[in-house]
């Protein structure tokens, strides 16, 4: 208020010089009009200048000073803790550990809204001193630092506050914040990490998480860009809850940045990430991780997957695909060159097996087949059909059972307990094929579940429409026609052109075990706030009711327990299991054929439900090239083995 002061008493001072002025006039007028210009007008615009000095250092000076109090104020944001994932029954598999990450205030580095380069470089050599060869980034595009705080500046010029370096350890956060004078503009702030306590048996149901880029900015409007969200599994699904929403307080810096006061104001409320509580089970995931991998380690297949079910409500109890990977090693970022090292190890660890895999399923089909044509009247329980090796199509072409075995004459419960293949191409081709369409629609062939997971395939139905469009459409071995007996009898059993993925199968596995009831499979089971306050995600995941009558669906059981149980079932590995499972294998056969016109791979797939007397759990086992089913019969059996000593 000094210098308001001033200006006035100046001002004051100037006025009274102007009386004196007007007393020369009234002098110069009673002597001449000459001099009357030359005074009058001068003194007119020293008024007006002088006017405009008040209004300037007096009336908008308040103004300016206001202003100037405000830059001295900074808002700075406050990232939330993403929200912990939890088993079940509360255990924790992915958390939040502490760090520090080293923050910059982009105005200090303007100069009228263009970049001090000069500025940004000295800065940036205090930092490399500090740091060391740890400010690089896994794919290193930069020579210095100050090649990349100024790349970030240009990309991202609207933001204010950016993100340079995160998970600083705490010796490196003291050195930072000792050299604060030579460091304008930066600041460190307490944050976290994210972790995954429990290993690889997680990877593909979890997910990673990593630092957002400027596409994720086009695509998710709830991030900004020193975010760090969910890339893939439960951590991209559950992304917009896990994250939660940023704070924002007040601090008094100095013109370097620098905080000059502990006092700090509330500008908006923080609210931590929700917690996630999925419907898996942390030993039975354990469990069924190991059982696949050690199948698939004894050089029994490349990959696989393994998935375990409730059937009354389609909750997921264990799902595992193998080969895995360390998501913790994906968090921080990955370099392209270690990235396509996992990516091309044999199994490809980065794809999800139980949810991606396509593949023909083999006989497992045979189970929503035979429902199909049982619940249409197509097919009676007490029908039955010749199984022998001199079965032919109208164009003398033969069918056959597999390695031409014969059964002899068989009803339904009996075709599904030695696995025929002779029993539903003959059924089928005594109704209408067109009509079981409806059926592989309603169990969701050629189309996703929706499982909470990203990244999930569709399979293919095996239609006339879908054959001709892949003949068409670079399937260059198919003949763009439908054959009405050789396609179809290829399609009842479970090959030609039908594909599935583990997930559809274990679920209309549950959908047979539950009497025709279709859930959607999900992982997710409730959400949780910081108050402990439960938020259901989905009140109802039934899609589909009475699918195919619980008649129809009982002679199927029968069938599946039959295969395990009978004289003549083909199930060998679950027949002396500690509890009663009712199962169908497949050996689907894909690739090239031998000089004896076998082919030469095999998928290898088992479904099932356990116990078969009041159906709990559904699952499925598949292995890519993993052979004869019965390797995939001993990953399940060792599932179930272990779940009953429990």
């Amino acid at each position: 208020m000094e210098f308001s002061e001033q200006i006035k008493n100046s001002v004051k001072g100037n006025l009274l010089g102007i009386d004196s002025i007007d007393s020369e006039v009234e002098e110069v007028n009673r002597t001449s009009w000459r001099y009357l210009l030359a005074f009058i007008i001068p003194g007119l615009l020293f008024l007006y200048l002088l006017y405009g000095l008040v209004d300037l250092q007096i009336v908008k000076g308040e103004e300016y000073y206001k202003r100037s109090e405000r830059n001295q104020l900074q808002i700075r944001r406050v990232t939330p803790d993403r929200g912990v994932i939890f088993d079940r029954n509360g255990r924790k598999l992915a958390e939040n550990l502490p760090a520090n990450n080293l923050y910059m205030n982009v105005s200090v580095y303007k100069v009228e809204g263009k970049i001090d380069a000069d500025k940004v470089r000295e800065s940036a050599e205090v930092l490399e001193n500090i740091l060391g060869d740890s400010w690089g980034e896994p794919d290193q595009k930069y020579n210095s630092l100050s090649e990349k705080i100024l790349d970030l500046m240009r990309e991202y010029s609207y933001i204010r506050t950016l993100l340079i370096i995160d998970e600083i350890d705490n010796d490196t956060a003291i050195k930072i914040k000792s050299n604060t004078e030579n460091l304008p503009g930066f600041f460190l702030d307490n944050s976290t990490k994210r972790y995954y306590p429990e290993g690889k048996a997680f990877t593909h149901v979890l997910g990673y998480v990593s630092k957002v880029n400027a596409e994720d900015l086009k695509t998710r409007d709830y991030i900004s860009i020193n975010d760090i969200i969910g890339r893939t599994g439960v951590e991209r699904y559950y992304d917009q809850y896990l994250v939660g929403e940023k704070g924002e307080y007040a601090v008094e810096v100095d013109s370097r940045g620098n905080i000059v006061s502990s006092a700090r104001i509330d500008v908006k409320e923080l609210k931590q990430g929700k917690s996630l509580y999925l419907t898996i089970d942390y030993e039975s995931q354990k469990k069924a991780y190991r059982s696949l991998r050690r199948e698939v380690e004894n050089g029994k297949a490349i990959a696989g997957a393994f998935i375990v079910q409730d059937v009354s409500n389609g909750e997921i109890i264990a799902l595992a695909s193998y080969p895995s990977y360390d998501n913790n090693a994906f968090i921080g970022g990955i370099s392209s060159t270690d990235y396509k090292e996992i990516y091309e190890q044999k199994g490809n660890p980065i794809f999800n097996h139980a949810i991606s895999a396509q593949q023909p399923p083999g006989s497992i089909f045979k189970t929503i087949v035979l429902a199909g044509l049982l619940d249409s009247g197509s097919l009676s329980t007490s029908k039955k059909y010749l199984s022998d090796d001199k079965f032919r199509f109208s164009d003398g072409s033969g069918f056959y059972e597999y390695k031409r075995r014969s059964w002899g004459w068989l009803n339904v419960v009996e075709a599904l307990s030695v696995s025929s293949n002779l029993f539903p191409c003959k059924a089928v081709l005594d109704s209408d094929y067109n009509d079981l369409i409806k059926y592989f629609e309603d169990f969701n062939i050629g189309s996703r579940t929706g499982i909470d997971l990203v990244g999930e395939s569709r399979g293919r139905l095996p239609s006339p429409e879908n054959k001709i469009w892949l003949a068409e459409n670079g399937f260059t071995w198919l003949e763009p026609v439908w054959f009405p007996q050789g396609d179809a009898c290829n399609s009842v059993i479970g090959q030609g052109i039908t594909t599935v993925t583990p997930i559809q199968a274990v679920s209309w596995t549950s959908t047979i075990a539950n009497g025709g009831d279709y859930f959607r499979p999900h992982l997710g089971m409730y959400l949780s706030d910081d108050n402990g306050e439960i938020i259901e995600i989905e009140e109802d995941y039934l899609l589909r009711e009475n699918i195919v009558d619980d008649k129809s669906l009982k002679v199927i059981r029968k069938g599946m327990r039959e295969s395990v149980s009978g004289s003549r079932g083909v199930i060998y590995g679950f027949r002396y299991a500690p509890i009663s499972v009712a199962a169908k294998t497949g050996t689907a056969e894909y690739g090239a054929k031998n000089e004896k016109g076998e082919y030469e791979h095999t998928h290898s797939w088992v479904i099932g439900f356990f116990p078969y007397e009041k159906p709990k759990y559904a699952f499925v086992v598949y292995l890519e090239d993993g052979g004869m089913s019965s390797n995939a019969v001993n990953v399940a059996q060792e599932y179930i083995d272990w779940y009953a000593a429990q």
